[in-house]
C-alpha cells in the first residue's frame, strides 16, 4: 500500500547527496553572518533553465517558505489575493494566516480562465498566485496560449504576479513565466524539494531587485539567509542529477496506475496528478481521503464556495516591519 497523502518524492529515485554535501561544505564565505541572497554556484545552476532573464535571485528555505515570506513581506493583512481554484491547502493556510480575502479564480484544462481572472481583478487584489508549470492538485500545465491570455488580462493592472513552480523539474513541461512580460512585478519560485529531496529545504525565487530587497528585508526577522552548505549541495546535485529522467518515468507510471485504481480521469501531457473534480463535503467519496487534511476536524467548508479552508485559529503574533 502506498501513502499518497504527503505527495512526497520517491526517495529511491532521488540523487545521492553525500558528494554534494561535501561540495557544499567547501563554498565561499562559509560560516559568515553576512545575509547573502544566493551563492554564485546555485545561481549559475538554476539560471540555465530559468524561464526568463531575471534581475535578481534569492534562495529560500523551501517553496512554501518562499510563498509565506513573499506574502508577508509584500501583502498587507486585510487586502485581497486571487488564487487558482482548486489549489493546495497549504497555500490557503498561508493566506488564512496572513488575514487576506481569498478570491478564487476558476480553471479548466488549460489553466486559470481569463474571464474569471478579469472578474477577480475588479476587486483590485494585491497579488495573483498561480502554478504555471504543473499544478500540484489538478495536474494542469498552463498552455502557452492561455499564459498569453492571462498576460493580456493582467496588462492594465498593477497586481503582483506570484508563480509557484512547486513540482519543479520532476515535471517534463518546460519552465514558463510571465516574468519576461512583467519583470518589475513578477516573482517566480522554483522548489527543489521534489527533484533533489525535501531535506535540502531549498527553493529559488527571482524578481526585480527592489522586490527581492523587500523580501530579504523581511527575512532579517527570522532566518536571515539560507544555508550556504545546502545551496552549494543543491548546485552540484542539479548539474549531476542523472536520476531525474528515471524519476519522471516512475512518476508517470505511478500516476497512471493510481488513476486506474481510483478511476480518476487521466490528463494527457506532463501531469503526475489525478483529480476527480469537486467533491461535496458530505459525499461518500470523501471517505477515500479521510486521512488527509480535508478530513481533519479543524477544517471547514467556506459557505457558498467549493474551497476547503482551515477553521479560524489563533496564530502567534507576527513581527511588524517597516513598509
Amino acid at each position: 500500500m502506498l501513502d499518497l497523502t504527503l505527495a512526497g518524492p520517491d526517495a529511491a529515485l532521488l540523487p545521492r547527496l553525500a558528494e554534494a554535501m561535501a561540495y557544499g561544505a567547501s563554498v565561499d564565505d562559509l560560516n559568515s553572518y553576512e545575509r547573502s541572497r544566493i551563492v554564485p554556484e546555485l545561481k549559475d545552476a538554476v539560471s540555465e533553465r530559468w524561464p526568463y532573464e531575471a534581475e535578481a535571485f534569492l534562495a529560500t528555505n523551501g517553496g512554501y517558505n518562499a510563498v509565506y515570506t513573499i506574502l508577508h513581506a509584500l501583502v498587507s493583512p486585510g487586502s485581497s489575493v486571487a488564487i487558482e481554484h482548486p489549489t493546495a491547502m497549504r497555500l490557503l493556510d498561508i493566506l488564512e494566516d496572513l488575514g487576506v480575502k481569498i478570491i478564487p479564480v476558476a480553471c479548466d484544462d488549460d489553466g486559470p480562465l481569463p474571464a474569471s481572472l478579469s472578474e477577480a481583478l475588479r476587486q483590485r487584489p494585491a497579488a495573483f498566485l498561480f502554478q504555471p508549470r504543473l499544478h500540484s492538485v489538478t495536474g494542469v500545465t498552463v498552455s502557452s496560449s492561455r499564459l498569453d491570455q492571462l498576460g493580456d488580462v493582467l496588462e492594465d493592472s498593477d497586481t503582483l504576479i506570484i508563480e509557484d513552480d512547486g513540482v519543479g523539474d520532476v515535471s517534463t513541461a518546460a519552465p514558463q513565466s510571465l516574468g519576461g512580460r512583467f519583470a518589475e512585478r513578477t516573482i517566480h519560485i522554483l522548489s527543489l524539494s521534489k527533484s533533489l529531496g525535501p531535506d535540502l529545504r531549498l527553493a529559488v525565487l527571482s524578481s526585480s531587485a527592489p522586490i527581492v530587497d523587500q523580501i530579504q528585508s523581511y527575512r532579517s526577522f527570522s532566518a536571515g539567509w539560507t544555508s550556504r552548505i545546502l545551496q552549494g549541495a543543491a548546485a552540484l546535485a542539479i548539474t549531476r542529477s542523472g536520476n531525474l529522467a528515471a524519476y519522471r518515468r516512475g512518476a508517470r507510471d505511478l500516476s497512471a496506475e493510481a488513476g486506474r485504481s481510483c478511476r480518476c480521469p487521466q490528463r494527457t501531457g506532463n501531469t503526475h496528478t489525478g483529480w476527480p473534480g469537486p467533491v461535496p463535503l458530505g459525499a461518500r467519496r470523501l471517505r477515500t481521503i479521510r486521512d488527509g487534511d480535508a478530513r481533519r476536524p479543524q477544517y471547514r467548508r467556506q459557505s457558498g464556495q467549493q474551497i476547503l479552508r482551515p477553521a479560524k485559529q489563533s496564530y502567534p503574533c507576527r513581527h511588524q516591519h517597516a513598509q
